[in-house]
């Protein structure tokens, strides 16, 4: 599925490094969320959406810049 969306950009070292630094924010994250969740913290996990949306902003755009 990467290699359909970036192609040949999967072979830089740059992006590489990017996807890798995703995958661990991402995971943590997404830990935390499981975590706020079972406790009931409502309030974390709304704070935790926003910090996953940002993530995936922030990538989006790091992506578009070094797939040129």
């Amino acid at each position: 599925k990467l290699r359909e969306k970036w192609g040949d950009a999967l072979n830089r070292p740059a992006v590489r490094a990017e996807l890798k630094v995703h995958a661990r924010r991402i995971a943590r994250l997404n830990h935390m969320r499981r975590l706020a969740d079972e406790a009931g913290k409502t309030e974390l996990v709304a704070r935790i959406d926003k910090l996953l949306e940002r993530e995936r902003n922030r990538h989006q755009a790091a992506m578009d810049r070094l797939k040129n």
